[in-house]
C-alpha cells in the first residue's frame, strides 16, 4: 500500500476528536498517532504535502470548516505536530470558539509528554491570548525537558519581557542567542529597556545526554519562532 491510499483510508478516522494509541502497520512503520518528531520523513512529507497547504489556503479564504479536517486530519497521523497547532489559533478565531484549540493541546501533551516543542507552541498559543502567566509555565516545561532547546529560550524570554520580569528575560535570551537563535526581537526588546547584558550568565548547561536532544527538535524550529509578545 502506498502513502497516497494509506493517507486516504485512515483520514476516514479523521476529526473524532480522540488520540488513539499509535497504530502500526505490518512492517512495524507508525501510521496514525504517530510522534511527529521521531516521525519518518516520508510519512511527514505525505501528511502535511497534501495538507498542510491547503488548511492554510482554506482559511485565508473563509473555508474554515473544511481547514479544519485538514488540520484535523494532520493532528490524527501527528498529535503533536506543531505546524497544524499553530493553524488552530486562526481557525478558533474564525470559529469564534476561543477555547476550542485547549482539547488538541491536551490530547498533543497526554500522547506524548517528554517533546517540548509541543509546550513551546502551546505557549505562544496562551500568549498571544493573554496568558502570560501560563504562557511561561509552559515555556519552563519546555525548557525543564530539553534546556539546549533555543525555541524555549527565547520564547520564554519574550514572555518573561512581558511579565517585566527583565534580569529572567536576559538570562534565557542569553542562552537563546548562544544557542544559536537567529532571530532579534528578543534582544531588542530587553535593549529597549535597558535590560540586555550579553555577558550574563545563562543557564546551567544540561548533562552530555541531551546533546543530541535540539536536532530532534530542530525540524519545527522555524514554524514556532515569534515576536509576537506586545513592547512592554
Amino acid at each position: 500500500m502506498n502513502l497516497k491510499i494509506l493517507i486516504v483510508i485512515v483520514g476516514t478516522l479523521a476529526g473524532t476528536g480522540t488520540v488513539a494509541a499509535p497504530t502500526f502497520n505490518n512492517s512495524g512503520r507508525c501510521t496514525a498517532g504517530c510522534n511527529y518528531f521521531e516521525g519518518d520523513s516520508k510519512h511527514i512529507w505525505a501528511v502535511e504535502n497534501y495538507h498542510l497547504g491547503p488548511a492554510k489556503a482554506k482559511l485565508a479564504d473563509g473555508r474554515v470548516g473544511y481547514a479544519m479536517k485538514d488540520i484535523e486530519f494532520m493532528l490524527r497521523h501527528f498529535p503533536n505536530n506543531p505546524n497544524a497547532l499553530m493553524l488552530l489559533d486562526d481557525a478558533a478565531k474564525r470559529l469564534e470558539q476561543p477555547n476550542m484549540p485547549a482539547r488538541y493541546f491536551k490530547e498533543a501533551i497526554a500522547a506524548y509528554p517528554e517533546e517540548p516543542m509541543t509546550y513551546v507552541v502551546h505557549g505562544m498559543f496562551l500568549q498571544k491570548r493573554g496568558k502570560t502567566a501560563d504562557a511561561i509555565g509552559q515555556y519552563e516545561r519546555a525548557v525543564s525537558l530539553n534546556p539546549n532547546l533555543p525555541d524555549a529560550h527565547y520564547n520564554l524570554g519574550l514572555a518573561l519581557v512581558q511579565a517585566k520580569r527583565y534580569a529572567e528575560a536576559n538570562t534565557h535570551a542569553v542562552a537563546a542567542y548562544r544557542l544559536g537563535h537567529p532571530m532579534p526581537g528578543l534582544r531588542n526588546q530587553l535593549q529597549r529597556v535597558g535590560a540586555w547584558n550579553p555577558d550574563a550568565a545563562a543557564p546551567a548547561s544540561p548533562a552530555k545526554a541531551d546533546a543530541s536532544a535540539p536536532a530532534k527538535d530542530a525540524a519545527a524550529a522555524p514554524a514556532t519562532q515569534t515576536e509576537a509578545a506586545p513592547k512592554p
